[in-house]
């Protein structure tokens, strides 16, 4: 899990962002193989996660503060 989370973060810093919100979990039904059905396929369940990217601005900073 943590290595998700660092993945994740590393996304998002990609995009500018300075902070993950509402991150979620799921596990996700994926496929082996090729796009030709072959033999050997198999079905396997990955973690997945998601979140909402948040990007600090001078004036949300303001807002925060009395």
């Amino acid at each position: 899990m943590d290595d998700l989370v660092q993945l994740l973060k590393k996304e998002a810093a990609k995009y500018g962002a300075d902070a993950i919100i509402e991150i979620t979990s799921m596990s996700e039904a994926r496929e082996v193989g090729t796009i030709v059905i072959t033999e050997g396929n198999y079905v396997y369940d990955a973690m997945v996660l998601s979140g909402i990217a948040i990007k600090y601005t001078f004036e949300a900073k303001k807002l925060g503060g009395n």
